[in-house]
């Protein structure tokens, strides 16, 4: 432990380069077996001392690519119990390595994505033994995407599995997992309800998760810990599990959610940064955005939560009505964003974003940004998708009706989840690229010249009305005027059969037996008029879930601009 983490890391990955020739069969009861038993034994205490900078060295220095494709040459052997028991010890501190790799720096997804983590993580679920299952299940958390994750919360009980030993150290002396049963001779990792309730918060990016970790049982062992007698860090990921979980109405509206107002108040005059937030943002949700007295500072340049602050910049011409739009983006995509805001301003416009994570009332600052803005620029990638701090500002612009325009900023991110909803078939603009932002701003000029034409009072903010405006990419195209005609209206009963079948909405068919044209028509007509309601509709009688939901939309907003 003299070592530190950058130099540790160096000399792990060049002895595990020498030893990992050991990792076949034939040669387990060799010397060098053994020693490579105590290196990665000895890494794991490492990482469990030194989680977050270990963790970023280990990416740096190309340890976690070898870590994986150590445990997938292991992974062929799991054929038998006593060859598990013999492979157990450095499989488990293996996978301790890898966790705490990811648990507290999440830049290392992107390594993981590359190296097949999801594939190989994957396969250690079926094995027989319960504590490498807990394991694969806890890494593959913060590296699975929205699909996978919705897959994975189902497969071997993921969430149920969780839930359940949630529950049991959040009732615990420690708040820590009792782990009897998965004693061996070497230390047993320990997981505490911190841990376990951080994982939850990952897969509960999917809506569904959520719901999911709701019918588990998961909701009474989160506002638990909210209790004076866990720590600021416990009270910070239970508030922020709050204001997740609290994106689906039938969780908000709990009782057992609404009475956590009072402790998550207390919270806000807490000296600990991380808790002001997590408890101001799930205030903020809980409460149906009223931020009235909700206030809270943070100046910390780690945080990615996205407040706004006037633009620091005026326009070079100074105009008589300049209107106020505002960028809605991810930290990390701060160089993309700092550039359109330059062009903006440049082009007469007085935008709004943030610049440095201010410090100040971070929802007053956001809500106001929203509220003065004629426009909401979204910057749509998959950081961005997965932020529950962009999600709260866009749904707020969508709730105030705000004009928003999607940019793409990521090249290949399909919209998918909530955002995939929330842009629904608008047009979008691509600037993933600086040769495709120079191509695209004319174009986008020109879309956010025609939505303020459009608008029916400058300070207030023009009604939502998305025209097609020329060059824009379509997520399925524009939304044209609910009263726009379109041969789809004129469809018969089989034709709408034909439809269903087609976009893979089979389970619709018998629900909409007797639908002609007419009733598409009707329903796209009231999907333009509020989506909100519609979506609660849809779900409602005709028991979609979120992805079936999100596929019809598309599909029906695809129907009515494809044929008009």
């Amino acid at each position: 432990m003299y070592l530190k983490g950058e130099e540790f890391a160096q000399l792990f990955a060049r002895i595990w380069k020498h030893l990992c020739c050991f990792l076949e069969r034939e040669k387990w009861r060799q010397i060098g077996f053994t020693n490579l038993g105590l290196l990665v034994r000895i890494g794991s205490k490492f990482a469990n001392r030194y989680p977050a900078e270990f963790g970023a060295d280990l990416g740096v220095y190309g340890c976690i690519p070898l870590l994986l494709e150590g445990l997938r040459k292991l992974k062929k052997y799991f054929n038998s119990e006593t060859e598990m028991v013999l492979l157990r010890d450095i499989v488990t501190d293996l996978f301790g390595i890898l966790h705490n790799s990811i648990l507290k720096y999440s830049t290392n997804r992107g390594i993981y994505r590359k190296t097949r983590a999801v594939e190989d993580l994957t396969e250690y679920l079926k094995c027989g033994d319960t504590l490498i299952n807990l394991q694969s299940l806890l890494i593959l958390a913060y590296v699975v995407n929205e699909s996978e994750s919705s897959i994975l919360a189902t497969a071997e009980g993921g969430i149920a599995k969780l839930v359940e030993l949630l529950k049991l150290a959040v009732n615990s002396e420690d708040h820590n997992h009792d782990y009897a049963r998965f004693k061996t001779e070497s230390a047993t990792p320990r997981f505490s309800a911190f841990v376990l309730l951080d994982c939850l918060n990952h897969l509960g990016i999917n809506d569904n998760n959520k719901r999911e970790i709701e019918k588990q049982g998961g909701v009474p062992a989160i506002v638990r810990m909210l209790e004076n007698d866990f720590s600021e860090e416990e009270h910070s990921v239970a508030a922020r599990a709050l204001w997740n979980l609290s994106f689906v109405e039938s969780i908000r509206k709990s009782d057992l959610v609404r009475k956590t107002n009072k402790p998550l108040e207390k919270f806000l005059k807490s000296t600990n940064k991380n808790l002001q937030d997590a408890s101001a943002y799930a205030l903020w949700q809980i409460k149906g955005t009223s931020h009235g007295n909700i206030t809270v500072r943070d100046d910390s340049p780690k945080d990615s939560s996205p407040a706004y602050e006037a633009s620091i910049k005026q326009p070079k011409q100074h105009r008589p009505k300049t209107s106020q739009i505002m960028i809605s983006y991810q930290w990390d995509s701060k160089p993309t964003a700092t550039k359109l805001r330059d062009s903006l301003v440049n082009s007469g416009y007085r935008v709004w974003m943030d610049v440095t994570h201010m410090s100040g009332d971070i929802l007053a600052a956001m809500a106001k940004a929203v509220e003065k803005s004629h426009i909401v620029l979204i910057c749509m990638s998959e950081k961005y998708k997965n932020s529950q701090s962009c999600r709260t500002e866009a749904e707020y612009a969508y709730k105030l009706k705000k004009p928003v325009i999607p940019l793409l900023i990521e090249d290949s991110y399909q919209p998918d989840g909530w955002l995939g909803l929330l842009q629904g078939t608008k047009l979008y603009y691509n600037f993933s690229s600086d040769a495709l932002m120079k191509t695209e701003l004319p174009r986008l000029l020109t879309a956010i010249k025609e939505c303020i034409s459009s608008a029916k009072d400058e300070t207030e903010g023009p009604a939502v009305t998305m025209t097609q405006h020329k060059g824009a990419r379509s997520n399925g195209g524009a939304t044209p005027s609910p009263a726009s005609k379109s041969p789809a209206s004129n469809w018969t009963g089989s034709d709408v059969h034909d439809w269903l079948k087609k976009n893979k909405l089979d389970d619709l068919c018998d629900l909409m037996v007797s639908y002609d044209g007419k009733h598409l028509e009707e329903m796209y007509k009231k999907y333009c008029e509020d989506r909100r309601n519609f979506e609660k509709d849809m779900k409602s009688d005709y028991q979609m879930n979120y992805r079936m939901y999100v596929e019809f939309a598309v599909a029906l907003g695809k129907l009515f601009k494809d044929s008009s």
